[in-house]
């Protein structure tokens, strides 16, 4: 990974996941709202290999998408996980950028979302109650 100059507060890398001359870049941007609170953003580009049979993001890869945006400590405390919450919005297609945007609430609960920037809407949420 890259790490990349930033404005005061945010951290920006570049991240290369994959092997055998196959692989996916991704970009992130974290963003420091308080001493305690970060918003994550990840930019990334829907691949052809990700499609279901009616040619959108097959539903399995939203999670994937969710699992990839957590922290390590986040992805041990899954097993104490008491409730997920799942919306499908709108549809993701093959070629289309989104975004994965990771915030953590007060009561702590995890709310990561798809966004589609040429859109400026949600493609999915998913809300992880622990």
């Amino acid at each position: 990974q890259t790490y990349l100059t930033a404005p005061e507060g945010q951290e920006i890398r570049v991240r290369q996941r994959g092997a055998d001359g196959h692989y996916i870049y991704t970009h992130t941007t974290k963003r420091k709202i308080d001493d305690v609170k970060r918003v994550e953003v990840e930019r990334r580009i829907a691949r052809p290999s990700w499609q279901d049979g009616n040619g959108h993001v097959h539903n399995v890869r939203y999670g994937e998408f969710v699992y990839d945006a957590l922290s390590e400590a986040q992805r041990l405390a899954l097993k104490d996980l008491k409730r997920l919450d799942v919306w499908f919005l709108s549809e993701l297609l093959p070629g289309q950028e989104f975004s994965v945007q990771k915030a953590e609430a007060e009561d702590g609960s995890v709310l990561v979302k798809g966004v589609l920037p040429q859109e400026e809407k949600a493609s999915f949420a998913m809300k992880l109650s622990f």
